[in-house]
């Protein structure tokens, strides 16, 4: 009807300038409709540039083949997947049970799984090729994010663009880590739960939200409790049996699997594994003992590492904090000064460029490297043997302290304005509880392994640049007064 008042969604967009250079929601849906690839185009544009510079990267690939095995347990991982390959050689009689006791012996499977089927498939080339159309999947999922926090389609690609040139999301692509598989599955899942929380929308998207999740936790354990936390927000908004539903299929993988272990061990779970959550506990207090007076450790090591499995439960880790307390804080303050201000730049030229081989072994040995001289002889010590054995590189990973220091600043400022002035305030706040839940829940559970690297971050990067950016954009007030 002519002169008639807006709906309630229309009037609010009219009497509320938007924030962070966000068009309104009524004249994007109209744009998306009239002219769809248009619309899009900008974002096509610049996942194609970084396709672009992926493609370069597989020609250094070939000049440096040995970058491919520099990530983290990439060797062991290596082997593994030899190994699943070369029973595909066998007899068909003899596949299932060799197959099957490869993965009983070796417990989660998704840290070397799809990239032995990918590897078996199509070779090192086709595994990186699928890893780098993951990773730029993830980023159009980081820009579908970016619009459910009220960022505008300019600003949205600034930080898919972010995401996307991140040293973690550059050089992972081309190795054979398990943050290619995590964290493309982390982002999509995360961008497809958002779209599904919302009234009306298909279940498909939640359901898919779940799978993805779920199979982002085979990978890497660490997200096994998201799902879950994620539920319970989405409960709270009163969508009580559609949270159930996806906390179910979010776990659905992870149970599968440790139901399978079950039936084939006797025990529920993912599985023993060097990495699962005792190993690193009985190694964490390891490394802290470490930093203990000479006098004292061998006491404290008959007290609470005195066990042959080399294993301990969250009580005997709670039981040494307890008695170790300022050992136990100092070990997570360097932890979490890693986990904030360490950008991993560095990480381009020592572990893919390979600048030098041998001083990257230096570096990542647990009982000489870096980290360790951090925590037995001090800041300044370590600094000065980082210099000697690095030199310039040195100086590029300080480069990159402000910066970290620079995005989490902003992170917090965009995590507010987006939640008081989102142009769509209930979507919006759901995109800020979720991003800002998530940089929350993986530092926490990051502390549970013996030391936080800079790559342990890499999961939650997306939802720190989203928010960085959130709070980086100005907007002039006459300007949105205009558009207004």
């Amino acid at each position: 009807m002519n002169g008639a008042a807006p709906s309630w969604p229309d009037r609010r967009a009219a009497s509320r300038p938007t924030v962070h250079g966000a068009a309104p929601a009524s004249a994007s849906a109209d744009l998306g409709r009239s002219s769809p690839f248009p619309a899009h185009r900008p974002l096509l544009l610049l996942l194609g540039g970084f396709l672009v510079l992926h493609l370069a990267l597989m020609g250094w690939d070939q000049v440096a083949p040995s970058a491919f095995l520099n990530a983290d347990r990439a060797r062991p991982r290596w082997e593994l997947i030899q190994q699943w390959i070369a029973i595909g050689n066998l007899a068909p009689d003899a596949r299932g049970s060799a197959w099957t006791a490869l993965l009983l012996a070796n417990g989660n499977p998704g840290d070397y799984l799809p990239q032995a089927i990918v590897l078996a498939a199509l070779g090192r080339e086709g595994l990186v090729a699928v890893q780098v159309g993951l990773m730029l999947l993830a980023g159009a999922a980081v820009h579908a994010i970016g619009r459910d926090l009220g960022l505008s389609p300019a600003l949205a690609r600034w930080a898919t663009a972010a995401f996307l040139i991140w040293p973690h999301s550059l050089v992972f692509a081309h190795q054979l880590s398990t943050e290619a598989w995590h964290t493309p599955l982390l982002v999509i899942g995360t961008a497809a739960f958002l779209r599904g929380a919302r009234a009306g929308a298909s279940p498909m998207w939640w359901c898919g939200a779940g799978l993805l999740l779920g199979g982002a936790t085979l990978v890497r354990p660490v997200t096994l409790l998201w799902p879950a936390l994620l539920g319970l927000g989405w409960a709270l908004r009163g969508a009580t049996g559609r949270a159930a539903a996806f906390v179910v299929v979010g776990l659905l993988p992870v149970l599968l699997w440790s139901a399978w272990m079950g039936v084939q061990t006797g025990h529920f779970g993912m599985g023993a594994s060097s990495r699962d959550l005792g190993h690193n506990l009985y190694q964490r207090v390891a490394r802290i003992v470490e930093t203990l007076p000479a006098d004292r450790q061998q006491q404290v090591r008959m007290t609470h590492l005195a066990t042959t499995s080399k294993v301990l439960g969250v009580g005997d880790y709670a039981s040494f904090a307890v008695s170790e307390p300022g050992a136990t804080l100092q070990h997570l303050l360097r932890d979490a000064a890693v986990f904030a201000f360490k950008s991993g730049v560095e990480r381009i030229p020592i572990d893919y460029v390979g600048v030098d081989p041998a001083q990257r072994a230096r570096l990542q040995n647990g009982d000489l490297g870096w980290r360790r001289q951090l925590e037995t002889d001090g800041p300044l010590a370590a600094l000065g043997a980082l210099w000697r054995d690095q030199g310039a590189v040195l100086v590029l990973g300080l480069l990159g302290v402000p910066l970290m220091a620079a995005l989490w600043v902003l992170a917090a400022r965009g995590a507010i304005r987006a939640w008081r002035n989102g142009p769509r305030r209930e979507t919006g706040r759901a995109a800020v509880a979720v991003l800002a839940g998530l940089l929350v829940y993986i530092a926490a559970m990051s502390t549970v392994a013996d030391t936080v690297q800079s790559r342990l971050r890499a999961p939650a990067e997306f939802a720190l640049f989203l928010l960085a950016v959130a709070g980086w954009s100005r907007r002039d007030r006459a300007r949105e007064a205009a558009e207004t």
